[in-house]
């Protein structure tokens, strides 16, 4: 279940939200960075991209977990819509994968900040918007 949320400003703790409840992964958020421009294909691209990583974790895990809810917080900069939510305890700086434009680092491949041992979790996974919007599977697979 995918629910998009438009971010408040209200200061929360910062930890992830994230979890697993009856083999499904509860909490998890997924924010887009304000500075991305308004993009409907973008949401649903993450949707799609969630969609099957449930089903290949399912598969993966011999039918013992998957994403059942995943939240997408909207930047309150772009407009807002009858199916946006108001965030309930969501925010960015807590999000466990974020949608912002690329580091030069890493341009648009997809990483992981982490700051702790081979392992650990990390603070949050990055995705960017040119790679949310462009044909990966080529290079990365389904």
């Amino acid at each position: 279940h995918l629910k998009n949320r438009n971010p408040n400003s209200l200061p929360l703790p910062l930890y992830s939200t994230v979890n697993l409840i009856n083999n499904g992964y509860d909490g998890t958020v997924i924010a887009i960075n304000p500075s991305v421009p308004e993009d409907e294909k973008l949401i649903q691209n993450i949707k799609e991209m969630v969609t099957e990583a449930s089903t290949y974790l399912f598969h993966a895990t011999k039918r013992r977990v998957y994403f059942r809810n995943v939240s997408i917080l909207i930047p309150m900069t772009w407009k807002s819509k009858s199916e946006y939510l108001m965030p309930k305890q969501e925010a960015y700086d807590q999000a466990d994968v974020i949608v912002a434009n690329s580091y030069l680092k890493y341009g648009d491949d997809p990483h992981t900040l982490q700051h702790g041992k081979c392992g650990e979790k990390g603070q949050y996974i990055h995705f960017t918007p040119n790679f949310l919007l462009t044909n990966n599977l080529p290079i990365y697979g389904s």
